[in-house]
């Protein structure tokens, strides 16, 4: 006859054996649904005319979620042009996002790497051609005016971060810099870039202030 003992222990040893293998199968049914990729479609009415339509992809992993944005311009033909990428290491970025007309040119701003890096994309004025045009620390580095102001800074080291404050009526870009003084601490400064596009359409770094 099988003892009491033997009867009580053998439903424990199950309930162990169970439980090492539903538990990995738990973990990484958690990892699937944690790390799943989201798509839709954001159709924002623009106050030049036409949509822009943005096809959003925003996904989570182990070091955080973002929202990859592709961004197409519909004019009032309802002919589609796209125009470039954007990224947002968030969910809740703006819906109502709007492409400014400046003079002759049509501008979008958006971000990328990790929303430290700030993009714009200049048009032509019917909005069939675009051109990106990134703010990164490695143009800030090679600009002369940049060079021959003498800020104290170390490039490509973090934290950085560039960010499109305001777009003016007159092609005027502002934009704020932060970047690291130190190797050892973590300290940053901030400066005022302002940019004019030129006549083939590039921003230009015209002036550097204090903020």
């Amino acid at each position: 006859m099988i003892s009491l003992k033997k009867k009580i222990k053998h439903p424990i040893l199950l309930i162990i054996v169970s439980a090492f293998i539903a538990i990995p199968i738990i973990f990484v049914l958690l990892a699937v649904w944690y790390m799943r990729i989201q798509t839709y479609d954001v159709e924002i009415p623009q106050d030049i005319g036409g949509k822009l339509v943005c096809k959003v992809q925003y996904g989570c992993d182990q070091f955080g979620c973002d929202s990859l944005i592709e961004y197409n311009f519909v004019d009032s033909k309802g002919e589609t042009t796209r125009i470039g990428y954007g990224k947002f290491e968030r969910e809740d970025w703006d819906r109502n996002i709007q492409i400014q007309k400046v003079q002759n040119r049509l501008l979008l701003k958006t971000e990328t790497m990790e929303s430290t890096i700030a993009v714009i994309f200049i048009g032509d004025i019917n909005g069939t051609k675009w051109t990106e045009y990134e703010f990164s620390p490695d143009k800030f580095a090679a600009n002369q005016l940049w060079q021959a102001s003498g800020i104290k800074y170390l490039p490509n080291t973090s934290p950085f971060s560039s960010t499109i404050s305001e777009i003016k009526e007159n092609g005027e870009i502002d934009l704020i810099y932060e970047f690291r003084t130190t190797q050892g601490n973590m300290d940053t400064d901030k400066r005022l870039l302002v940019y004019k596009i030129n006549s083939d359409g590039v921003p230009s770094l015209a002036e550097i202030k204090d903020v």
